[in-house]
């Protein structure tokens, strides 16, 4: 698992994301990042059990606390939306920095090389697969 120090740096990476995203505005989104917080401090009801069981575990501990629904319905949203999050960057959340270019020593770029970054940028933007591929045969 992450250590504290990871896990909060991936946390606020996931709160630049949901504000980058527009899955909540400015005044939500912390509380999104709680929600996942918490979720992550659980502890798993088996050693075997699927994400799906995961949240539902999830939120059962959370009804017994009384919450009202829109509270349940934005802490499960805030965990499909971590999850999904985590796929999209290779299965868990992890910071993905796009490849940096290398200069040869005559100061060009391999052609192949820098397709391969621009792609890559575009996907993390979140850019739909026609736009990537009119840039990338421009």
């Amino acid at each position: 698992m992450h250590s504290s120090k990871d896990a909060e740096r991936l946390l606020s990476l996931f709160g630049d994301h949901i504000l980058r995203a527009r899955l909540a505005d400015e005044r939500h989104a912390p509380f999104m990042v709680r929600w996942v917080r918490r979720y992550l401090a659980m502890s798993p009801p088996s050693l075997t059990a699927s994400p799906d069981e995961l949240l539902e575990a999830f939120l059962n501990q959370l009804r017994r606390e009384d919450l009202k629904d829109w509270q349940l319905d934005q802490a499960r949203q805030s965990v499909i939306a971590w999850r999904a999050w985590g796929e999209g960057r290779g299965g868990t959340p992890t910071e993905t920095a796009p490849p940096k270019l290398a200069l040869a020593q005559d100061s060009s770029v391999s052609p192949a090389y820098a397709l391969a970054a621009l792609e890559h940028t575009l996907r993390l933007r979140h850019y739909s697969p026609r736009t990537i591929g009119t840039y990338l045969n421009y």
